[in-house]
């Protein structure tokens, strides 16, 4: 614990140096890059060519045909979930809170719909976002940033965001996702149980690990089943579920 303190601590001083920051993201975006050009993919720990091959062998789906939503999209591409497929044709909806890593997303990545919001399980027209010094680490969530502020990280700055659920998202841009991915600090599984599955049939879900809620019976993993999806693998801490129902595995909105 004592050695991660000081990790965050040093990325701290790093991130709040303008001259070192800028630094710090090309050599990180290009070392992304160099590795994704190698065969290593961009995801953190190598989820969307688990998903690539699951895709392709499983649901004989085109990669470039494929239709994705990124929750908490925040980097282009480094540890991107839906990069790797976006630069194969794809092309999706993609939501991050943080405005200026929107600025960057519209910029790289053209094809897709940038959504400058944070998703939460009660309609609200605006919602505090804690843009935090590990901006991975940002959230709406005040129990995930408590434990970040633990961890050594600082508040930057608490700014006023729109918020939408995902439902309405997804009825908004007329989308049911082959791919939803999702990384949004605490709120995954709370959004997870809030989506309407029966109407969604999404053929992959990528989620944090995430065992129980307040209030709430049951883990994840015994939801999903309830569901009709299970384990396909597991990646550092995401999981990766697959739809097993069969027959509409698809939706029209699709394609």
């Amino acid at each position: 614990m004592k050695k991660a303190f000081t990790i965050v601590r040093i990325k701290n001083i790093v991130r709040g140096n303008f001259f070192l920051n800028s630094i710090l993201e090309c050599c990180l975006t290009a070392a992304a890059l160099i590795r994704a050009n190698l065969g290593g993919g961009y995801a953190a720990d190598g989820e969307d060519l688990i998903v690539s091959r699951l895709l392709q062998e499983e649901y004989r789906m085109p990669i470039g045909k494929m239709k994705y939503v990124d929750l908490g999209a925040n980097h282009w591409c480094r540890e991107s979930n839906s990069y790797y497929f976006y630069r194969r044709g794809a092309s999706g909806v993609l939501l991050e809170a943080n405005p200026l890593l929107c600025k960057k997303l519209r910029k790289k990545r053209k094809r897709d719909i940038i959504v400058n919001a944070a998703v939460d399980i009660q309609k609200r027209k605006n919602v505090s976002f804690y843009v935090l010094s590990l901006l991975t680490r940002s959230s709406i969530d005040e129990e995930s940033v408590s434990r970040a502020l633990k961890m050594g990280a600082a508040v930057r700055e608490v700014i006023q965001v729109p918020c939408v659920c995902i439902n309405e998202l997804l009825e908004k841009y007329q989308i049911c996702p082959d791919l939803l991915t999702m990384d949004i600090e605490g709120m995954d599984y709370k959004v997870l149980r809030s989506l309407d599955l029966k109407k969604y049939k999404i053929k992959v879900i990528i989620v944090e690990i995430s065992n129980e809620i307040p209030d709430v019976p049951g883990t994840m993993e015994e939801y999903m089943r309830q569901n009709g999806y299970r384990i396909h693998a597991k990646a550092g801490s995401n999981i990766i579920y697959r739809l097993i129902e069969t027959g509409n595995l698809g939706s029209d909105m699709n394609h």
